[in-house]
């Protein structure tokens, strides 16, 4: 490694890391490193390689008068899942939405399933949607603006009725809740965006890159995709949500409102600094506890923000953060083929198996190709003692608590699976 090599290594924070980084995450960290004296990665205690050959699990800074082509964008800019909160039609301690749910399963997966193909159409959303716009930007109002044509949501990476049993707010009794989660992006916006950071990132600066019309117009049209798809859950199981109207939808759709909303890849400006965050949440933009994506089987784990007696909120206020570290885990490792070594660490793997009747796994059949001496599985990192000191350290405070949200049902497409030949 030449000196070159070894100052731009010197940029790289893994104080976080959950393990030794491998030989071909180190070589990730120099290709983000290398464009700029100006960029800093910070490595999450999730950081691993996707099936791709993507690093995953860091937060990326650099100058905002750096080049756009610095930034380490993907195709899955904007991924994000929300939580909506079930309200319950009496006050009795266990929720009957769930045990409607859980009383036939075989209609309730064909329910799931009807949604999700109800998703697939030719409407998708793209940047020919974005309405036009006299407003400034940097504008401190919110302005909502029409879209120039309806779209449909775009089929969600995690989608499902999931529930769990909490303390109330006054701590004297444990309560049953129900809540629809609702994980993904708009596909084929994000990869628009993305092939135009290929074509415009020597061209344009990573604020004017961040600020630009349609990456503004992607953050906020993936939560009202999120929250259309929550209102589709709701109507086809029969729950109720917080309604309300998305006006800038042309057709006037209606949409869910969510309890509880975490990023996993973000981009952001702030103090001369432009921010990418995979996934990652950036803690000092959060108001609540942070969604931590287990698997399919498993669910969410929320990972609680401090208890505020003076506003209710189910999942707490904002994580203590410190200003050196602004950003917090939102996904686990995923293990593959070019990423499949625990280390030397007592990381702890679990194995996953496709035959949960809980869990609708997209293209199973497909996979399975008619052969029945075969198992489907995934791998995945289930978090450790190591990992929670860590999250301590990034501003999570443990008698706050996790909150498990566990799946009734959930359509999965997002989880590739792996042949087990018997």
């Amino acid at each position: 490694m030449t000196d070159v090599d070894k100052q731009c290594m010197q940029r790289l924070d893994a104080q976080y890391c959950g393990r030794p980084l491998t030989e071909q995450e180190l070589e990730s960290c120099y290709n983000c490193l290398r464009h700029s004296q100006h960029t800093r990665l910070r490595i999450m205690p999730n950081h691993h390689v996707d099936d791709t050959g993507a690093l995953q699990g860091f937060m990326f800074t650099c100058s905002t008068e750096d080049k756009a082509s610095v930034l380490p964008i993907g195709p899955k800019m904007f991924q994000t899942t929300a939580v909506y909160e079930v309200k319950s039609s009496t006050d009795k301690s266990f929720n009957e939405d769930a045990l409607k749910i859980i009383s036939d399963m075989a209609s309730s997966r064909e329910s799931m399933q009807r949604v999700a193909e109800g998703l697939k159409n030719d409407h998708p959303a793209l940047f020919d949607c974005i309405g036009e716009s006299d407003v400034v930007e940097d504008s401190f109002a919110p302005i909502k603006i029409e879209d120039q044509r309806s779209w449909t949501e775009s089929v969600p990476y995690k989608m499902g009725i999931y529930h769990t049993f909490s303390r109330s707010y006054s701590n004297d009794r444990r309560e049953h809740k129900v809540f629809v989660v609702v994980s993904g992006t708009l596909i084929q916006a994000a990869e628009q965006l993305y092939n135009l950071w290929i074509d415009c990132g020597e061209e344009i600066t990573s604020k004017e890159f961040v600020n630009s019309e349609e990456a503004r117009w992607l953050k906020t049209a993936t939560i009202r995709s999120l929250n259309r798809v929550a209102a589709r859950i709701a109507d086809q199981f029969g729950l109720k949500l917080h309604m309300v109207t998305d006006y800038e939808d042309p057709c006037k759709c209606r949409m869910a409102l969510p309890s509880l909303v975490t990023r996993h890849n973000d981009m952001d400006y702030v103090n001369d600094q432009v921010r990418v965050s995979n996934s990652a949440a950036l803690t000092d933009t959060l108001d609540s506890g942070v969604i931590f994506d287990v698997f399919g089987a498993e669910g969410y784990w929320i990972f609680l923000g401090p208890r505020n007696t003076t506003e209710f909120s189910l999942f707490g206020s904002m994580l203590a953060h410190r200003s050196d570290a602004q950003a917090f885990p939102t996904r686990t490792v995923r293990y593959n083929a070019l990423y499949d070594s625990l280390g030397a660490t007592s990381t702890v793997k679990v194995r996953a198996d496709s035959d949960s009747q809980i869990v609708i796994h997209e293209g199973l059949e497909s996979a399975l190709l008619g052969d029945s001496d075969c198992t489907l599985y995934n791998e995945f990192m289930i978090p450790d003692e190591r990992f929670y000191r860590i999250t301590e350290m990034l501003g999570f405070n443990r008698n706050d608590g996790i909150m498990n949200l566990m799946p009734l049902v959930c359509y999965v497409n997002d989880e590739p699976l792996r042949v087990d030949r018997e």
